[in-house]
C-alpha cells in the first residue's frame, strides 16, 4: 500500500520539469494571477512551489484537510 502511495507521488512520464503531472500543468497554465504576462513556465514554477508548501504544511500538521469540517 505504501509503495502505491509513493508511486502516486512521482511525476508521470512526460510531466513538467517541475514535477507536475499533465493535469497539474493544465491547471498551472490557467493561473491568471495579477500579471497576465507570466510565462507558462513561470506559472508551472509557482504552482509547484505552492504544491510543495501545502505538502510541507500537511506533513508538519500546520494544515489539516478537516479543519473546516462540521461533524454532528
Amino acid at each position: 500500500m505504501s509503495n502505491q502511495h509513493a508511486a502516486s507521488l512521482r511525476p508521470a512520464p512526460g510531466a513538467s520539469r517541475f514535477g507536475l503531472s499533465e493535469d497539474e500543468v493544465k491547471i498551472a497554465h490557467g493561473i491568471s494571477g495579477s500579471d497576465p504576462r507570466l510565462s507558462n513556465e513561470t506559472r508551472e514554477q509557482i504552482y509547484a512551489a505552492n504544491k510543495r508548501k501545502l505538502a510541507q504544511a500537511r506533513a508538519d500538521g500546520s494544515y489539516r484537510d478537516d479543519q473546516a469540517s462540521v461533524r454532528r
